[in-house]
Formats: C-alpha cells, structure tokens, sequence
C-alpha cells in the first residue's frame, strides 16, 4: 500500500477508479470532476516497470491486466460523466475480493498451509522484516482459520518464480507495498514487495501511526482475499470496483481500510473485530467453543497441529498451532474447573508449555509452566472429586513424578515424588470411578510393577505396588467408564502383549482377567470411550503387527474382538477417540506406520469407514483428544 500524498493525476494509479480528486489523491464522491481524464493518461499513471516489463497497478497497491485497467477507466468515466449530469449509483458494500463472480478465496483448506520466504536482497532490513512478518502472520492466525510458515531455508533464492514456498517477500522500487489475491497474480507474481525506504520516509505524513508492519498486516489481508474497506460508499471517497461481496458491517478501522481514505486517521492497521469476522466467515474461526471438540496431532517431525470439531464441521489441520514451540513430543488436556477452560499441556524438548482455551480465546503456549521441572517426557490430567479440581502429573525421562493441580485459587505449583511415588514411573493414567467420583490413578514403573493410588473427598491414599494382584511386566493401562452402573474399565498391556482387563464397580476391584473376552497375543496398546448408542464402551486394542481390533460393552455384556474392524487399515500404530459435539458421536482416529491418518465416527445411525488423509491431514500424525 501506498501511503504518500499526490497528486489526481497520479493518485490514478493506485485508485484507479478515480471520479475526483482530494489534495490527499483520494477519490471524494462530493467533489467531482466535470470531465473523465483521457485512456492514454490514466493507463501512463497506472504503468510501473518491473524487471523491464510494463505492469498496471491500482487501488494503490493491486495490479491488473490491460484489458482490466480498460474496464476500470470506462467504469470511472461513465461515473463521471454520470455524476456531471447529475445521476446518482447504487450502493455496493465488501471487502472480499470476487473473480468470475465467486469468492477469492484459498479451497480445499490450503489457507493453512501458506509459506512464504523473505529474500536476502533486504539487506540490512532483513531482520526488521522477518520479524515484522512474523507479528503480522500471527495477528492474521489469531483472527481466523489460516496458517502462515516461514522457510528460511528458501531465502537464498527467494523470489516470485521458487515453486518451493507460496510466495516471496521481496524489496521493490516500486514504492509503498503491493502483494497478490489467491487467484491474480498481483504486481510481482506470488510475490509481496515492499519499498521499505519509501515507506520509513513517507507514512508519517499523512497516517502519523502506520508502520511497515501494519503494512504486511494490510497486504496479508489482500493474499488472503480481502479488498480494500475504504471502496465502500460510506467512506465517501476512493471507490474502486464491485468485484467483492459484503462480509461484515463498514469498519473505518479495518486494517483494509486506508486512513486517508476518511478512515481513522489515528489507525496503524490493526486486525479489528470485524476484520477477524470477515476472515472467520471465508475460511472459519480460529476460537472453538468450549462446547466443541478441539484435536491435536503431532508428525513425527514435532509438528503440533490442532484441529476442531463444531457443528459446522471439522475445521482443518492447523500446523504449529498458536506458535507452538518445534520438537514437540507429547500432548495432553482435559476441561478444568475454572469456566469449564481447557487446559492443555505439551512437551518440547523436555520443557513443559501450557495453553489453555476459554471464553477470551487460546493464551499462548508458557514454557516452563508454574515452575516445572525439566527433562520431562509426558503428562497426564484428569478432574478429581474435589471441586472439579485438575489432577495433573508429569514423568521425567529418568522415571521421577511430579503433581500439580488446579482449582479455583489457581495452580498449586510441582511436587516431586508425589505421595511417596515410586521412583522408576514410565507412564500414568487416570480416571474418575463409580464411588464418589473418586479419581483412580495408575502408575506403570521401569520395572513391570503397577501401582495404584486414588482422591476421594478424604485426599490421596498412597501408591499400592501390584495392585490388586496384578501381573507384572505391564506397560500400560487404558481405563474409561462403561454404562453397567458406571463401572470403570480398566485394561493393562504386558510387555509381552498380553491384554488384562479389571474393573471398579461399587463392590470394589475384580481382578485380573487375562486374555480378556479372548483378546489376541500381541496387544501394544488399547484406547476406549463411551459413544452415543446407549452409552456403550467402544474399545480399541492394536497389535504389534499393526491389526486393529473392537470390542464393545453395553448393558448386554462385551461382544468379543472384532478383527480388522469396519474394514481398517492394516499396520496400525495408534488409535485416539472421544465423544464429539454432533449428537455425541464417538470421533475415532488411526495412525497406520506409513504415517496416514484415518477417521472414523459412529452415531446413532452406526459406524462410517475409515477415512484416509482426513481432512487433508499430513502425513505422520498421532491424534490427542480430551479427555
């Protein structure tokens, strides 16, 4: 965007739809020319050079064809000629872009996944720019559903022409700023150019606020599809086209919005509510409600993506979400007492960060959170009995526990070897049971012995080696509520693969089944929920040889292992489920060893199939859900 005082003449080429003149350049629709200027001037006005060739720009910062910039002219010309004789026009109000009459806009969910380079050939304002570009990607991420990538690794040879990247943010001299729509090229092809010199010397004098990085925030807006604020009639001046369609109410705040334009002329072209609406309603909003069904995955890489389900739908794969630190190895989350918030923990590197999600949106990831320890390798949490409070545990790489937990007063802080914790803890997991809510928490150790501890209203009780008689050498457990009187099921895997099963029903602990309900050999891991059909307990088991079983539990009793269930893909390596906004259907997830990522879901009409690359995912996801 262009930012400078000029004169009517050269004011056409930015505006391009001129009809009048102000002294700032703007068109002012109560101050009209008697006569249109003629082609040959308003087509020179509109013509820069760039790498030799002639290019027409308008609208300050948008380039367009000869036969476009034609169609402009005979548009402002008949306007003029329309106003000299006194008629009036029709009210047009948008702000985004339209191109044969359909919205400019990325398909198919590509928004989020849009990287960019910054050329060397900044100089000695590279480092201004790559931190400027981040500021403004990021405000445009927190507005709405898209996703902008910076590859560094691309900047040696950035430029319009690196099929490599999206786009390039290059320097030009061409003055002030221009960038592209998802489908027109723009001045420089897959390029945003910026004349930073230009700029630092010139936006001060008529916007005293607008820096260079309001300007990537405004020229972002445009690559995503946005059009210029200020083309509505109620700004009164510098109309451009009716290629666009309205999306929210006039703004003369938006970020789209010149200030000079009768804008605010106190604005530095910040992302505004109505801003993050209209993007919200081309590509969706980046805040779930606390009521939907928010999905994490990570890539083998440590690339944290998250993902939500409303009543609209799944809402894309957003790759690291919230500016999520790389190296990410680890998530976990559940609801916690406070507004019903979600809190979500990962690790990276060792480091524990937190987010959480309320009614004021996500809150960036903390590194470190409420003075964690270091070196830690996972996390687990669930609500206790105690007034919903946040049950949360970390494991160490070298097998030490640590508790924290949440309520209404806040975080309590880390304690090491919580409750006399046994000092080899590889892993935990935990759920509330049939009595009084209580919270029965299992510890899986280095050396094969399992141990058990639980919160009721009278606190923690202490961590029981072999529980229950339980074998040794186990190396997991899975456990959720079933519909028979809410007894918790409890399952734990064996190094050996052998499956157990146990359950908590209010006459107390049953044992250890082995083998249960003729359960195969080779079992890695098992996941279970409860889904929409009578509250039944949908159970998955993985094998070693990556089969996927199902079994399932209802009033009526289990039902045995079903092989490769619903026609599932082979080689398996995970599963991840959890009940979803939509009638409570039960959302399901395969990971396969080839890295793809399939879904399924059943509700009341059965289950649906599985599903490869859902919803556009990357390849080497394992899915997170809530708890």
């Amino acid at each position: 965007m262009r930012v400078i005082r000029v004169s009517c003449l050269l004011a056409v080429v930015y505006v391009g739809s001129l009809a009048g003149c102000s002294a700032e350049g703007t068109e002012d629709r109560n101050t009209q020319a008697s006569a249109p200027v003629s082609w040959e001037a308003f087509q020179a006005a509109a013509t820069r050079f760039v790498d030799g060739k002639p290019i027409y720009v308008v609208e300050w910062d948008q380039a367009v064809t000869e036969n476009e910039l034609r169609q402009r002219y005979d548009a402002y010309a008949a306007r003029v000629r329309a106003a000299a004789e006194g008629l009036g026009e029709s009210e047009q109000a948008s702000i985004v872009d339209q191109f044969g009459g359909v919205d400019d806009v990325y398909p198919n969910r590509r928004q989020l996944y849009l990287t960019y380079c910054i050329s060397n050939a900044f100089g000695t304002n590279k480092a201004r720019v790559v931190s400027e570009m981040a500021q403004a990607t990021a405000a445009w991420e927190r507005a709405g559903r898209v996703d902008f990538t910076y590859v560094p690794a691309q900047d040696a040879s950035c430029t319009g022409t690196n099929f490599n990247v999206n786009f390039a943010v290059a320097p030009w001299q061409g003055g002030g700023a221009c960038s592209f729509a998802p489908l027109k090229a723009g001045c420089v092809a897959r390029s945003l150019v910026i004349d930073i010199p230009d700029l630092d010397a010139n936006y001060g004098t008529v916007a005293p606020n607008v820096r260079t990085v309001g300007v990537f925030r405004h020229e972002l807006g445009h690559i995503l599809g946005l059009r210029h604020e200020h083309t509505r009639p109620q700004s009164g001046m510098c109309f451009e086209d009716n290629q666009w369609r309205a999306l929210t109410p006039y703004d003369r705040s938006s970020v789209m919005h010149y200030p000079w334009c009768n804008g605010v002329m106190t604005s530095d072209l910040s992302i505004t509510s109505l801003d993050a609406q209209g993007i919200s309603q081309l590509y969706g909003s980046n805040l779930p409600a606390l009521t939907d069904q928010v999905v994490f995955a990570i890539t083998s890489s440590g690339t944290l993506y998250q993902n939500f389900l409303s009543n609209a739908g799944w809402h894309g794969w957003d790759p690291g979400f919230d500016s999520a630190p790389g190296n990410v190895r680890s998530v976990a989350m559940s609801h916690g007492p406070i507004a019903g918030a979600l809190e979500v923990f990962i690790v990276a590197g060792g480091v524990v960060y937190h987010d959480f999600l309320n009614s004021g949106g996500w809150h960036g990831w903390e590194a470190g959170f409420n003075g964690a320890p270091s070196n830690i390798a996972s996390v687990a949490l669930a609500q206790g009995p105690i007034g919903g409070a946040l049950e949360t545990f970390a494991v160490s790489a070298t097998g030490t526990l640590y508790h924290n937990f949440l309520n209404n007063g806040g975080w309590h802080g880390w304690e090491v070897n919580f409750n006399g914790a046994p000092g080899d803890v590889t892993s935990i997991a935990l759920s509330q049971g049939p009595i009084g809510g209580a919270l029965e928490v299992f510890a899986t150790t280095a050396h094969g012995v399992l141990y058990h501890n639980f919160l009721n209203n009278s606190g923690w009780h202490g961590w029981e080696a072999g529980f229950n008689g339980a074998p040794t050498g186990i190396v997991s457990v899975a456990l959720a509520q079933g519909p028979i009187g809410g007894a918790l099921e409890t399952f734990a895997v064996s190094a050996t693969g052998t499956l157990y099963h146990n359950f908590l029903n209010n006459g107390g602990w049953h044992g250890w089944e082995v083998n249960f309900d003729g359960a195969p050999g080779g079992v890695r891991s098992v996941a279970l929920s409860q889904g929409p059909i009578g509250g039944a307990l949908e159970t998955f088991a993985v094998t070693s040889s990556g089969t996927l079983y199902h079994n399932f539990l209802n009033n009526g009793g289990w039902h045995g292992w079903e092989v490769n269930f619903n026609g599932a893909p082979t080689n398996v390596t995970s599963v991840g489920l959890a009940q979803g906004p939509i009638v409570g259907a039960l959302e399901t997830f395969a990971t396969t060893s080839s890295g793809t990522l399939y879904h399924n879901f059943l509700n009341s009409g059965g289950w649906h199939g599985w599903e490869a690359n859902f919803d556009l995912a990357p390849a080497g996801m394992i899915v997170a859900l809530p708890r």
